[in-house]
């Protein structure tokens, strides 16, 4: 009576890692298997009041990770930066910077005041450092120099997807680390 029977643990579809997403309220979903039905592989929403359940062999699945993940390969410019990343220094930063300048036009410098404000002027900058814009630029990169694949890469996946939404439809799109969604629609 187990309907886990013949299930393979070591095949590609456990090696996906990311969440999948529901459509219809995007709490998580999970893989059901059910050898006793006509399609034994089917997606479970986690939320109790909504109930979806998706239909999607494993073999489908994969195989549209990995169109989408041709898709950038073949068009890396695909991935966007957005417009609100900027390298301009937060109001604080600015704010220690004007201290220390005042501190250095005074006739008496305080050399020890000087270098404090300057690590704490050098640690707000860090911190105001947005790394959005390495992450983009690096999954760019990571897409120029992979070959197109031939079937999933779950290293590639691995290092470029956030999360999978998979539709009511069956259609899949993927988030990629940087919030960008990839779908069908682009192809």
């Amino acid at each position: 009576k187990s309907t886990q029977r013949m299930v393979d643990r070591s095949a590609p579809a456990f090696q996906i890692t990311v969440p999948v997403i529901c459509p219809a309220c995007g709490a998580k979903m999970k893989r059901r298997n059910d050898c006793r039905c006509k399609q034994a592989h089917r997606w479970a929403c986690t939320n109790p009041e909504c109930g979806t359940l998706i239909p999607k062999d494993d073999s489908e699945l994969l195989g549209s990770i990995t169109e989408l993940l041709n898709m950038l390969i073949t068009q890396p410019e695909m991935i966007e930066i957005p417009e609100d990343i900027t390298e301009e220094p937060s109001l604080e930063s600015r704010k220690i910077k004007n201290g220390i300048a005042k501190m250095m036009d005074e006739i008496r410098i305080d050399r020890d005041a000087v270098r404090q404000q300057i690590l704490a002027y050098v640690a707000q900058r860090y911190n105001d450092l947005d790394s959005r814009r390495y992450t983009i630029r690096r999954l760019k990169a990571e897409f120029e120099s992979a070959e197109p694949l031939t079937e999933f890469s779950a290293q590639l996946f691995g290092n470029a997807v956030r999360e999978i939404q998979l539709h009511s439809d069956t259609t899949v799109s993927i988030v990629l680390i940087n919030g960008q969604i990839i779908g069908k629609e682009q192809l």
